[in-house]
């Protein structure tokens, strides 16, 4: 008894240990979501035709009067994200989004959300970088979407809409290492359930008693003109985003439920039947009016639920036609004579087997190279004798069938 309870204390030790390590259906995953898109918005950014700047227009018989806007130049590099705070107002924000493509289609719980940005080392940047000790960089949540440009200075009523005080992650920052780090995990937990919401986040400056500026930097796509560099690739790590998520139960298959009834049951379907009917038919062999048997398809109606049956009339017997009249088949006779008599007179000869034999044939045929053909051992009339003896055995086997039937 104590072995048996012991092997079972190991079966479930050895269970617990493998439970323990397998791993969850719906185990927490990692991934690295890429930078979609980023610009910047400048207040102070005006933008005018060359009309205005310069007063002079288009003569009045130029067909076509080409008046471009122009707009004040990138002060920063390309790629380049500026957070200022200008005379207590946001001089200067930077708009980031992120690619959250891997997170499954039924949706993830959000465990962990971070991404780290480094300042910029352009020489241009790092002059126009002020202040920037002890300030604090805001991402806050972008409500709204925005064009991606890594040029930037756009005009900042263009800028996306977001709300610093509703939901906003202080960034911290690493000066040794020269980057801030965010940690957004709280506020884009929509982000889980409906990735195609995500926005992304803007990068906002905090303190407003004080004129400040720090200089980010985001990636950049590889420019053609410079085949010596790769700005892709030297720019890739600018923006990392780590994601750490747990996908939502994916969705049972269900049957949609049958429709009601109304607690009528089903009918089931019947199909015609058939009968068979007597045809009459014509032409017999003893000259009367038959009826034959060959089935023929009569369809009946089948009684549907909810009508009544309509009444059917009982069928009146087929008429069996009118009786020949005697005379046809006196005549019937006397046309086959007639075909017999002028089948002759055009066919020509054939070579048969005759009772008199093959001399008397030969005979007969030397004497029509003679010219002596009438001198045949039948006589003269020979041709009548053979009419009237045809005839007369025709009309004798007429009459005997007639009698017979």
């Amino acid at each position: 008894m104590i072995t048996t309870t012991r092997r079972a204390l190991t079966v479930l030790a050895a269970a617990g240990m493998l439970l323990a390590v397998a791993p969850s259906a719906h185990a927490a995953s990692s991934a690295k979501a890429t930078v979609e898109g980023t610009n910047w918005f400048w207040r102070s950014q005006n933008r005018t035709t060359i009309s205005e700047e310069t007063g002079e227009s288009c003569p009045p018989e130029a067909p076509v009067c080409p008046d471009p806007q122009v707009g004040l130049r990138n002060t920063h590099s390309k790629g380049a994200l500026p957070v200022q705070i200008l005379d207590g107002k946001e001089e200067k924000i930077s708009a980031v989004n992120f690619d959250l493509s891997f997170i499954p289609v039924q949706g993830a719980v959000i465990e962990e959300f971070t991404f780290t940005v480094i300042e910029s080392a352009d020489p241009q940047d790092q002059a126009q970088t002020l202040n920037a000790g002890g300030k604090t960089v805001l991402a806050c949540l972008l409500t709204d979407s925005f064009a991606d440009s890594e040029d930037g200075a756009d005009e900042f009523e263009l800028a996306p809409k977001y709300d610093c005080e509703a939901a906003s992650v202080e960034g911290e920052r690493d000066a040794e290492a020269g980057l801030w780090k965010f940690d957004i995990t709280d506020m884009v937990q929509d982000w889980g359930a409906d990735p195609l919401s995500a926005n992304g986040v803007m990068l906002v400056g905090s303190q407003k008693d004080e004129n400040w500026q720090v200089v980010l930097k985001g990636p950049r796509r590889d420019d053609p003109t410079t085949a010596e560099v790769d700005e892709e690739k030297e720019n890739a790590k600018n923006i990392q985003a780590s994601v750490v998520y747990t996908p939502n139960e994916e969705p049972a298959d269900t049957v949609p439920d049958a429709p009601d009834d109304g607690g009528i049951p089903p009918t089931t379907p019947t199909f015609p039947t058939t009968t068979t009917t007597d045809i009459p038919t014509f032409g017999t062999d003893d000259g009367t009016f038959g009826a034959d048997t060959t089935p023929a398809t009569d369809v009946t109606p089948t009684e549907v639920p909810g009508t009544e049956a309509a009444g059917t009339d009982t069928a009146a017997p087929a008429d069996s036609g009118p009786e020949t009249p005697g005379y046809v088949w006196a005549l019937i006779p006397l046309g086959l004579v007639a075909f017999a008599l002028v089948r002759n007179s055009f066919a020509e000869p054939v070579a048969i087997r005759r009772p008199d034999g093959v001399v008397a044939m030969i005979r007969r045929q030397n004497a029509d190279r003679r010219g002596d053909s009438g001198a045949d051992a039948e006589g003269p009339f020979a041709g009548f004798k053979r009419f009237f003896s045809k005839t007369g055995r025709g009309l004798k086997r007429a009459a005997t069938k007639r009698s017979g039937s």
